[in-house]
């Protein structure tokens, strides 16, 4: 118990330690490697199709397609995919999965950030809906908004959701007309449904809208389906808002209809200005429309008296918005989102083969004119043609894929652009049979803000470094237990004679060129610990240490490698106490694929005689000084940290480091809850470099994660930016970060 809270002080204190000394933009796996796709569907009916385009120019991403059914239990798995730089995947869940039938929703794993995705659901020669999948940077965080609801004699709204928790979530969705269900979800949980099933069959034709509450990590899509007409498209939904929704493009000719929704979830009027353009981005009409709380701007240009003309349309909000438009003719519909769609850079998925047609349409958003270059590429992300394209201020651009390129691009799977301005795009797809039409927005990973980048690098890197380490630290602990082979003790244990101790104790655990453990893996090399300069009286107890890694291996990985020299020197203190005296040299330790240099320091005075009942007297006074520690690349840290106990279960922690972001000055308040539990709060002004943050009730909890906080929040400022990151208990190093107002 005792020795379990001294390592989790530690831990929390390493956690710390590299939460604010790591110079941002470190290279490692990101937060955002998943791809949800949370709606699949095969049987005699409906069929569904995935894909995953690898924007990376220069490197592979490697993952694997997981299905699961309706509980959240893997079904199947695609295992050992690997997309080179610009590969493209595209998988049909009928075909490439088995037990298929029994799969509700896909999520790509990779090992990183690079992949963006979309997923169909599709009835062969009658209706198909595409939509872009939902990265894992991107799961909700706050009310989903589902824009438009259609439950009448005609349509009908069906909604998916997954909940991506690790634990259950009750959701309550309210609808525009007063009325509230709950719907609960367990852990990885999917529900499809209709809004008419909610109320037990009837359609709710007074239902246009709802708000689902407390779906932070629940995923989903809505769909429109009209049987009578043969038409079905959807959207994904989620609590993305913003105060501009761009629509490029509207169709209103030769039976087409153009329809589009801008809907306010905010509990105030919002004030729209409605600006349509021309093709050349010449305005023709300015509109203000006022839009009541939980009331939408929906209608085709007609209806809402929008010149005929128009191209494009531009609105702006007072307040944050949601919204999509969708084209229709005959028997036919696609539409896509039309918020946080604009971009420098992107992909167009799939180009539509066996004879059907892909149609393009990008605006140049800006004021001046934009280079765009576009690529298409193969599945094997081979370039099949090019080609630069200038676009005037506000001006559209829209054509049949190939008509884009000189060159024939039949070969071509997907198309790439590049633009020195923001652009906003779409592609719709149909069948040569006119039967099937769905449409996507131009695809690329969402921009984070500087601050949001250089928080998530960070956070990521200490989950990368406790994660990596934890195995060898596991390893070692596992040794001493007796899990490897038995330790050599030189001179043997039952010989030493502590009052006259020898000069030099050595302790090797061997595992030779190979030994199995418990868990399967086979592990190599040995561990030499040499122990000199012992001293063991009443008044004094000493030694100096050397532990090294000789080729120290897991499955032919190496774990660890070098040494690392100490020395430790217990006195006795005043009163009933001891006095701690230890320092821990680097010298070029490879672990787990970083060299680590540099010293700690660590002295303590007020230690308690009895080790096993610090928990009732406190740790004492604590500092910890760091000499030019460096791992990989990058300086940590020089500097100290102190620790000062308040009462035999709170301890200050007292900050003055140079990092590799500049000073670091801070106060961490660490509440030792039981044996397992550690709570972490800042107290007054904390700040690193020019960032300032606070920590709020950020707990760890060994019997629930062994290395990673499970709940609390961090909440951070730069440069006028604020963001906060929530924990979650998902023991996989995830978190949920919000933007600040």
């Amino acid at each position: 118990m005792k020795g379990s809270i001294v390592s989790r002080t530690f831990l929390t204190i390493f956690f710390f330690l590299m939460a604010i000394c790591v110079p941002s933009g470190a290279s490692l796996a990101a937060d955002g490697n998943s791809i949800y796709f949370p709606h699949a569907m095969s049987d005699a009916t409906w069929g569904s199709e995935f894909c995953v385009v690898n924007t990376s120019a220069s490197e592979n991403l490697t993952g694997a397609f997981t299905g699961y059914d309706e509980s959240g239990a893997v079904v199947s798995s695609v295992n050992g995919v690997v997309l080179g730089p610009n590969g493209r995947k595209q998988l049909t869940l009928a075909t490439d999965f088995a037990n298929a039938a029994s799969i509700r929703y896909v999520v790509f794993d990779g090992d990183r950030s690079t992949g963006v995705g979309y997923m169909k659901f599709f009835v062969d020669g009658k209706y198909r809906v595409a939509t872009p999948g939902v990265p894992g940077s991107e799961l909700n965080s706050g009310d989903i908004f589902v824009s438009h609801i259609a439950s009448d004699e005609y349509w009908q709204t069906f909604v998916s959701l997954v909940n991506t928790n690790s634990q259950a979530v009750s959701l309550a969705i309210e609808f525009n007309n007063g009325a509230t269900r709950q719907i609960d979800l367990a852990a990885g949980a999917h529900r499809y449904f209709s809004i008419a099933e909610l109320f037990g069959g009837p359609r709710q034709s007074t239902i246009t809208s709802a708000v689902i509450k407390n779906a932070t990590g629940v995923i989903g899509v809505e769909l429109f389906l009209c049987e009578n007409l043969n038409i079905l498209s959807g959207i994904v939904i989620n609590d993305d808002t913003t105060d501009r929704l761009y629509f490029p493009h509207i169709a209103a000719q030769n039976g087409w209809a153009t329809g589009i929704v801008a809907f306010n979830p905010s509990d105030a009027p919002a004030q729209l200005t409605v600006v349509s353009y021309d093709a050349a981005g010449a305005i023709l009409d300015t509109s203000n429309v006022t839009v009541a709380s939980k009331e939408k701007y929906v209608g085709t240009i007609a209806k809402l008296g929008l010149p005929l003309t128009t191209e494009w349309i531009d609105i702006q909000s007072t307040r944050q918005i949601a919204g999509f438009e969708l084209f229709t003719i005959t028997n036919r519909m696609g539409g896509y989102t039309g918020v946080d769609i604009s971009r420098t850079s992107g992909v167009f998925p799939k180009l539509e083969k066996n004879g059907g047609a892909t149609g393009i349409a990008f605006v140049n958003l800006d004021d001046q004119q934009a280079t765009v270059s576009l690529k298409a590429y193969n599945d094997a992300g081979s370039v099949i043609a090019t080609r630069s394209l200038g676009v005037a201020a506000k001006n559209k651009i829209v054509s049949v894929a190939p008509k884009l390129f000189a060159q024939d691009i039949g070969n071509a799977t997907y198309i790439g652009f590049d633009s020195d301005r923001e652009i906003v795009g779409f592609q719709l797809n149909q069948t040569a049979d006119n039967m099937m039409l769905d449409g996507l927005p131009a695809l690329g990973a969402k921009p984070r803000s500087e601050l949001e980048q250089e928080v998530s690098e960070n956070i990521d890197l200490i989950n990368s470094l406790v994660g990596e380490q934890s195995w060898a630290l596991d390893e070692v602990s596992a040794i001493m237990e007796g899990e490897g082979p038995e330790a050599t003790i030189t001179p043997p244990l039952e010989s030493i004679d502590f009052e006259n101790l020898p000069s030099t104790i050595t302790m090797k655990i061997d595992y030779g060129s190979g030994y199995t453990i418990s868990d399967g893996s086979v592990v190599s090399g040995s561990i030499v610990l040499n122990l000199t300069d012992l001293v063991f009286s009443e008044t004094q107890i000493n030694v100096n240490m050397s532990l090294t890694f000789n080729n120290f291996k897991r499955d032919g990985e190496t774990v660890a490698s070098g040494s690392i020299a100490g020395s430790l020197t217990l006195k006795p203190g005043s009163g009933n106490t001891l006095t701690l005296d230890a320092h821990i040299q680097f010298n070029n330790v490879q672990l787990q694929g970083e060299t680590i240099s540099g010293k700690i320091s660590m002295t303590a005075s007020g230690l308690s005689l009895d080790l096993e009942d610090v928990t009732e007297t406190g740790f004492g006074n604590v500092t910890i000084t760091f000499e030019n520690l460096v791992m990989g690349e990058e300086q940590i840290s020089s500097g100290t940290i102190t620790l000062t106990p308040l009462s035999a279960t709170q301890f200050r922690v007292s900050v003055d480091l140079s990092t590799g972001r500049g000073p670091a000055d801070m106060i961490l308040l660490v509440d030792m809850i039981d044996e397992y539990t550690t709570v972490l709060n800042t107290s007054g002004s904390s700040a690193i470099g020019d960032m300032t943050f606070s920590m709020n009730n950020v707990t760890m909890d060994t019997q629930v994660c062994e290395a990673f906080p499970v709940s609390g929040t961090m909440t951070f400022f730069k440069g006028g930016e604020s963001g906060a990151v929530t924990f979650t208990d998902a023991c996989d190093g995830s978190y949920l970060y919000t933007e600040g107002d």
